[in-house]
């Protein structure tokens, strides 16, 4: 009976992340650290960032995204952040094929 409880709270969309970022749920350092963990998934095969930038920098864009774009904010919030970040800092096609 806990299970699909417990299995329904490890999502998130973009509401509850904006929410954290703002200081509820977890806070600012909740919201940090679901950045990172869904961008060292995608690093260096759908986001490849320049050498420098740092998770504060990622934060502000996935914020400001969520801020402009309420209309997005009901999908999950890993597919808001793979998106805001692949669009920012894209990998370079090398032309293999797998």
């Amino acid at each position: 009976l806990m299970l699909p409880a417990l299995a329904q709270a490890e999502f998130i969309n973009g509401n509850d992340l904006l929410s954290r970022m703002n200081g509820e749920g977890g806070g600012p350092m909740y919201a940090i650290g679901y950045i990172a963990g869904v961008s060292d998934v995608y690093y260096k095969t759908l986001i490849c960032p320049p050498e420098g930038v740092n998770l504060g920098q990622m934060k502000d864009m996935v914020r400001s995204h969520l801020v402009m774009h309420p209309e997005t904010r009901h999908y999950s919030a890993d597919s808001l952040v793979v998106n805001v970040l692949k669009t920012a800092f894209p990998c370079k096609q090398t032309g293999q094929q797998i």
